[in-house]
């Protein structure tokens, strides 16, 4: 399924969940990301978000 990588802009085959954009009014949305940026950016998939997170995108920390 091709859709929209809010990373880089652009089109990509199977993006990956990241993150979602809640508002106070209005509808809000999803971030995308394709497999590339989720991995350049260390992007972590929204289902692998802790209980209590609160949608915004997280980052995978840095291995030393």
């Amino acid at each position: 399924m091709k859709g929209w990588c809010s990373w880089h802009e652009g089109y990509a085959e199977d993006p990956v969940l990241v993150g979602v954009v809640e508002v106070g009014s209005g509808p809000g949305g999803s971030l995308y990301a394709c497999r590339d940026c989720v991995e350049a950016y260390r992007l972590k998939p929204l289902s692998d978000h802790p209980e209590e997170s609160d949608g915004s995108p997280l980052y995978e920390q840095r291995r030393s």
